[in-house]
């Protein structure tokens, strides 16, 4: 009877997975004085998708010329709350109906080592609350990392380098003495699966089937970070482990067969004994978008399988983070529109996307502080010369400054048009920058063609050449 009953506790916390730990919705206050932020906003959001972390505004926090500001969000659930302001992102254990007198730390504006290093990430830090009280969320989620995260970081050096490991049992115990005694749910969870973070390091030589069968499901909401992390690192990559493992034996290839979903979630059912089928599409799904880094499977048949998800799945919080998955992967396909940008010209005159419809356009992204782009503009010259009725070549230059930019630009007149990037960095991201130059060839009518493109200097002209000469 106690196992029936536990069973049925798990099936209900299980089926509010995606939901988290719900209450009515009420506002949220954020309010206080940062004169380092005076005459400016700053947006908040939400990660609303756990497995590809997408940003969701709440809301736009405005200062006044005093640095004043109150703002409020409406939730229906504990969330952290997150804003970005050059190298810090800020958090915030948001609980509906409560007020936080905020204090924010001095700002710190990103460089442009910072933009050129594909691997950047903001520095997360815990926004500072005056009116605080025992037992407030926020505090002890600060108080809890303060004591974890070094003993984790020391941890995680030891199982790297292959050392004696600290004793995780009494690390656990001292926790329980500083902690123990908090009676708060969603702390309660957060230092839970912290906690079970370091038993997944330390257990880390084991099979995967028992990796996934010491998760905590029963604890699992996707409102709680330190879960949706801890999910993250037991079910990288699931898709590949468990159809390497010998406890999956498929028949045929489940990306092209008809049935390739069912058979996956039974896949997934027996390696891992997940029976909650939303967990379980939640996995498969994860184990999609892991698979895309890699070149195990082919492209085109995860593309296939994730529209089966999103087709067949009986779930629409599921569907929708697949669907958000579907447009993250395929939205720099040939054929999709070129992300929109509206940008300063050498000149200081405004241009957008459309403004270069009619025409091919060679779009490209280079830091003048690159060798690697700087050897490119002669061959970019010449380009420019031999396709003047066919071609634009726009250059998208992430400088520190627009003054850098109209340095160079003095210095030598390149016939072709600069426009400076502005501190968008969204814009890096909707085009997938990661290194510099990187270049797109887009079509006469703003869609994508050669995404990326080949560079000047790996035969963008023959290449080209090809091209029209095929639509002549």
């Amino acid at each position: 009877m106690q196992r029936v009953l536990k069973n049925k506790i798990i099936q209900l916390v299980l089926a509010g997975l995606i939901l988290g730990l719900s209450v009515q919705s009420s506002p949220v206050t954020i309010y206080g004085t940062a004169i380092q932020f005076a005459g400016d906003s700053l947006v908040f959001y939400i990660q609303s998708n756990p497995i590809i972390q997408i940003k969701t505004p709440v809301g736009t926090c405005f200062f006044d010329e005093m640095g004043r500001f109150e703002m409020e969000i409406n939730l229906d659930q504990i969330q952290p709350v997150y804003a970005e302001d050059g190298k810090n992102k800020y958090i915030l254990f948001a609980e509906p109906g409560a007020a936080y007198e905020v204090v924010f730390p001095p700002r710190s504006q990103t460089s442009l080592e910072d933009v050129l290093n594909p691997y950047f990430q903001p520095q997360q830090i815990h926004l500072g609350i005056k009116n605080t009280y025992k037992n407030e969320l926020n505090a002890l989620v600060q108080e809890f990392d303060m004591v974890f995260n070094p003993y984790f970081n020391m941890y995680a050096r030891q199982v790297y380098a292959n050392k004696k490991l600290e004793d995780v049992d009494a690390f656990k115990l001292r926790i329980d003495s500083l902690f123990g005694s908090v009676d708060h749910a969603y702390f309660n969870n957060y230092q839970k699966f912290r906690l079970v973070l370091l038993d997944y390091m330390r257990f880390s030589g084991e099979s995967k089937t028992y990796a996934y069968q010491r998760f905590p499901y029963e604890f699992m909401t996707l409102n709680n970070p330190a879960a949706v992390e801890l999910f993250g690192q037991v079910f990288s990559r699931i898709m590949y482990h468990i159809m390497a493992s010998d406890s999956c034996h498929l028949q045929q290839d489940p990306f092209t067969d008809i049935n390739g979903l069912a058979t996956l979630q039974s896949c997934v059912h027996k390696s891992t004994l997940i029976r909650d089928s939303k967990f379980i599409d939640l996995a498969i799904l994860k184990g999609i978008y892991d698979e895309f880094s890699f070149t195990h499977f082919d492209r085109n048949k995860l593309i296939q399988i994730m529209q089966m998800l999103i087709d067949q799945t009986k779930f629409q919080d599921i569907k929708a983070f697949a669907m958000d998955l579907h447009t993250e992967i395929t939205r720099l396909d040939p054929g999709q529109p070129a992300p929109y940008f509206q940008l300063m010209n050498g000149n200081g005159k405004s241009r957008i996307l459309d403004d270069y419809k009619g025409r091919y356009l060679y779009l490209g992204f280079v830091s003048t502080q690159s060798y690697a782009c700087m050897m490119q503009f002669p061959i970019l010259a010449e380009l420019k010369k031999s396709f003047q009725k066919e071609l634009d070549i726009v250059t998208i230059a992430v400088e520190e400054s627009y003054q850098d930019l109209a340095d160079v630009l003095e210095y030598k007149a390149y016939p072709w048009e600069f426009l400076y990037f502005d501190d968008q960095f969204e814009l890096l991201l909707q085009y997938k920058v990661r290194a510099y130059p990187t270049y797109y060839l887009i079509d006469p009518h703003g869609r994508l063609l050669w995404s990326p493109s080949v560079s000047p200097i790996d035969g963008f002209e023959t290449k080209f050449l090809e091209l029209i000469d095929r639509e002549r």
